[in-house]
């Protein structure tokens, strides 16, 4: 089953186009969810002499068929076919039910460049011929009988009988004629399932649509990893790898293909990180760590880990005059160059532009000359295509440089010339919104326009919002939805990147505790280029407000009697009962599970399988909330209140704030335990309390825990009544799979210990009762134990065999050998069809 959010990452979208798009659900879902878009469902128009259907597609899947278009009057049907499993690509053009009309083959490469391909079927009604014309390919057949006038249907997607459907993506769709009969379909509705020509006309019709657009506004929450000491992050596009690392260890996450791979380094850091500030050398594969000030002299200032071997090499104990908190920054990779502006430290802003060159190995200022940038933190930098120009934006500070004068807002625009060193003002805009600062970097879209990431510093709970800035004029947009941010303490920060892969904006946000040392780190995604809120609701900006009022009490109307009768149905539960999923009456069925994990949650819930996930009692996740030093927090007692009773203030302290007084330590655990009990306000039937001496989370029934659930579950020694919460569970991925810390090992270790035969009893059991799809899942869960398991992969190649899914299969097999390799160092011994039973 292909997780929405993984399909997304292959509908790559033109960044000279609009977002906008449908995607239709094909073969990787369950047939009642996969989707069918009837084109012309409230109209009936008749073309003359031809029919041109010209679109833009974007296919996903490996085979499968795109549409269908039928002649009622004549009983005749074709159909458009794509198989991408032979070593090249290819369309086929049918004549349903009688003969093949055009097979087109497409280069690889054609759909790995653009993504997208133009398609376009002619049918010449007076010669008896059609065109398939793909990009600038160009294909034809003739004598297929056609009449001079056709009043079509047209279906993408599922069609009556037609259920094996590639999932793929489609916009831009146009359908004429040479009468001047032109339809166009933008396809950039946001919801619902009417479709819309360009004219705001309800013209069609689509069964279980994904809409396109809503990628593009709404934020997607993705992967988060925590860190008892400091920590720093940072993001390679060519590798798609993103990096979180602290002074033991490092994780790497690839958005590709959605693995996460952490490792002890070879050598011991050579340096303490006290803000984990970094850059990346992505032509050597290393990070290097710098900090400007320490508190030591002689101390190691910058080194680098080499990320090919994880061997870190100490460089350089030079530091810069004072501490600089928030200043901005850019490597530049021909040069080998890093520049950092600004900051904060020692009751100064700072207005120096510096260079740290790796080939000197050693800090300078950069001589400005022309306009003056005066003194500020919190501004950000980028770089022009051609790696001569720096761009400065925003921050705050003031003209004298000193912290006592106070503090003001920019939000002006600087260039700096990196051969001459002149400075020039490009612009200065007024601004009447909240007050706000951007984040340490910049993306250029282009020469003409840049993305910044902003938000009000000044709040705690703070929001960041996307912006995009004309370097020209300072004119601008605010783009998609928000993002949470605890700005609580001057370390945490957040950085924006561009991945071309897959053409998405991508956040990390790494935010800190109130000792400075432990942190968060929340990784985000937006598929570009970004929409604004009039983009989302151009469908319903032309309702009257008699309509809108009218709905919205009807609305509210709703959910009020759908809150009373949810109440009275809780009372009268004694338990959560997680939705089922499996239809044990199905040949073969079908679990989906979200990357995000929200697609199988209930209101007051925690699951602890997979990312970490705390849902309210509104069904809200609200797991941004738990900050680092919370989510250790609860996860110890909770843990520890399953197994010993609770926990006691000093174990807590200990495991918490090793290295801290008992005085300070008192104060710390006092503010974590608060902010802790009103975060788990949120929840029902959950709750702290501390008694006789031990810090105990009270779960009630109307609270749902995955993880007490899955040891219930293995308890009753069978599987049989709750196998669909059970593989539901599991397949969410590795218990506390982002956690790192050294004291949830033991509670790791415990669940694995327990979990892993289980997991092997039921997945031979569903492959025995041709269950294969759970047995995959179940057998999948049992390589996040234990990689080099043969047992589950002999079941995950039989049960993908006997599913028919062959190609699945191999690369399942070939991912076993490659990480068996690793772990073991000797080669896999057995070939694929050596497994096959």
């Amino acid at each position: 089953m292909l997780r929405f959010s993984l399909v997304l990452i292959y509908i790559c979208i033109s960044v000279t186009c609009r977002s906008e798009g449908l995607l239709i659900k094909g073969n990787d879902y369950l047939i009642e969810d996969r989707s069918t878009y009837c084109v012309f469902n409230n109209v009936k128009p008749v073309f003359d002499n031809r029919l041109k259907i010209d679109f833009e597609i974007a296919p996903i899947g490996n085979i499968g068929y795109v549409m269908r278009i039928m002649n009622e009057e004549t009983n005749s049907t074709y159909n458009l076919l794509y198989d991408g499993n032979g070593e090249s690509l290819v369309f086929t053009l049918n004549h349903e039910g009688k003969n093949i009309l055009i097979e087109a083959p497409v280069k690889q490469m054609l759909i790995s460049e653009s993504h997208w391909l133009q398609l376009c079927l002619d049918f010449d009604l007076i010669n008896d011929s059609v065109v398939l014309y793909i990009n600038d390919e160009r294909f034809t057949a003739k004598g297929l009988d056609l009449e001079e006038q056709w009043s079509p249907v047209i279906h993408f997607g599922k069609s009556e009988h037609v259920i094996d459907i590639l999932t793929y993506g489609l916009r831009n769709l146009k359908v004429n004629d040479e009468n001047r009969k032109n339809f166009f379909f933008p396809l950039n509705e946001s919801d619902g399932e009417d479709v819309h020509d360009c004219n705001k006309k309800i013209t069609g019709h689509v069964d279980n649509p994904v809409w396109l657009i809503n990628s593009a506004y709404y934020w997607a929450f993705g992967p988060s990893f925590s860190s008892g000491k400091t920590a720093g992050s940072n993001f390679n596009p060519d590798t798609e790898d993103v990096y979180y690392f602290n002074e033991d260890s490092i994780i790497i996450y690839n958005i590709g293909t959605k693995e996460t791979l952490s490792r002890r380094y070879a050598n011991k850091c050579p340096m303490q990180m006290f803000l984990g500030t970094n850059f990346l050398d992505r032509e050597n594969n290393r990070i290097y760590v710098y900090e400007v000030s320490v508190e030591s002299a002689g101390s190691t200032t910058i080194s680098y880990l080499d990320l090919n071997t994880y061997q870190w090499t100490a460089l350089s104990t030079d530091v810069l005059p004072i501490q600089l908190h928030h200043h901005s920054n850019h490597f530049d990779q021909e040069s080998r160059s890093y520049f950092i502006f600004g900051g904060f430290g020692n009751g100064l802003y700072s207005d120096k532009l510096y260079v740290y060159k790796l080939d000197l190995n050693k800090w300078d200022t950069l001589e400005l000359r022309g306009d003056r940038i005066t003194p500020r933190y919190f501004s950000s930098m980028g770089c022009s295509s051609s790696g001569k120009t720096l761009y400065l934006f925003g921050g705050m500070g003031n003209e004298s440089g000193y912290q006592s004068v106070g503090r003001i807002y920019y939000y002006d625009l600087y260039s700096v010339d990196l051969d001459s060193g002149v400075v020039r003002k490009m612009w200065e805009i007024p601004w009447e919104k909240e007050n706000m600062v951007p984040v340490r970097n910049m993306v250029l879209a282009d020469d003409s326009t840049f993305y910044a990431l902003c938000y009000p510093e000044h709040f705690s709970h703070s929001l960041l919002k996307l912006y995009r800035f004309s370097i020209d004029d300072g004119s601008f947009l605010m783009l998609g939805d928000s993002m949470p941010i605890v700005s609580e303490k001057i370390t945490t920060h957040a950085n924006l990147y561009f991945d071309q892969h897959s053409n998405e904006l991508y956040s990390i946000v790494q935010e800190f505790e109130n000792d400075d040392i432990a942190s968060g780190m929340k990784l985000y995604s937006l598929l570009c280029p970004p929409a604004t809120q009039n983009d989302l609701l151009y469908y319903k900006s032309g309702k009257g407000p008699v309509k809108y009022i009218i709905v919205c009490l009807l609305i509210i109307l709703l959910l009020v009697a759908a809150f009373l009768i949810v109440r009275s149905i809780r009372r009268k539960k004694s338990r959560v009962d997680m939705p089922d999923v499996i239809n044990d009456d199905s040949e073969i069925s079908v679990i989906k599970v979200s990357d995000s994990q929200s697609d199988i949650s209930v209101p007051n819930s925690i699951y602890l399988f997979g990312e970490l996930s705390v849902f309210d009692r509104k069904n809200r996740n609200i797991t941004y909330m738990l900050s680092a030093k919370l989510r250790q927090a609860f996860l110890l007692i909770l843990l520890n209140s399953n197994q010993k009773n609770g926990i006691t203030s000093r174990d807590l302290s200990e495991q918490l704030w090793p290295d801290k007084l008992e005085d300070k330590v008192k104060n710390s655990r006092g503010v974590t335990l608060n902010n802790l009990r009103k975060i788990l306000s949120e929840l029902e039937g959950l709750s702290l309390v501390y008694d006789k001496g031990r810090y105990r989370i009270l779960k009630e029934d109307t609270c749902y825990c995955d993880y007490m659930r899955c040891l219930d579950i293995i308890n009753k020694k069978n599987a049989d009544d709750d196998l669909s919460e059970f593989v539901n569970i599991v397949s969410r991925g590795k218990f506390l799979k982002s956690l790192d810390d050294e004291f949830f090992d033991s509670f790791k270790a415990s669940v694995e210990k327990e979990l892993e035969p289980f997991l092997l009893l039921e997945a031979d059991n569903s492959y025995k009762s041709e269950k294969y799809q759970i047995s995959v899942l179940l057998s999948e869960s049992i390589l996040n134990i234990d990689p080099a398991n043969e047992h589950a992969l002999y079941f995950i190649i039989n049960s993908l065999v006997k599913l028919n899914r062959k190609d699945e299969a191999k690369r399942k097999y070939l991912l076993f050998i490659t990480e068996y390799k690793q772990l073991t160092g000797n080669a896999y011994g057995k070939k694929m069809a050596e497994l096959i039973s």
